[in-house]
């Protein structure tokens, strides 16, 4: 499993500041109009604010979570094939050790 290279983190970069740019146009989009376009100096406004970024980036950090799993995985998997791979090895250079020491 290679790491993604820069230009992958930069995407992934991107993609998140235009994510987060989408979700605030949307709550922009549906609660602009009830205030007149203004920030509210109310309470009860800013709370159901943080109520939405925090379901939205709780959602994102659940996402964020099962991908790493799926990568951790991923990761479990390759080392599982590798591991069959070592053990012979092992036993071929204990097999060579014995050689060697029987041979003159």
């Amino acid at each position: 499993m290679k790491m993604p290279h820069y230009s992958g983190w930069l995407t992934l970069s991107v993609l998140s500041v235009l994510l987060l740019l989408f979700v605030g146009g949307l709550y922009d989009c549906h609660f602009g109009p009830q205030s007149a376009w203004h920030l509210s100096r109310e309470t009860e406004d800013w709370a159901r604010f943080g109520e939405y970024i925090g379901g939205v980036f709780g959602m994102l950090a659940f996402i964020g979570v099962l991908v790493t799993l799926n990568l951790r995985r991923e990761q479990l998997d390759d080392l599982r094939g590798q591991f069959p791979l070592s053990e012979l090895q092992r036993l071929l250079a204990s097999a060579s050790q014995s050689i060697d020491s029987v041979m003159p």
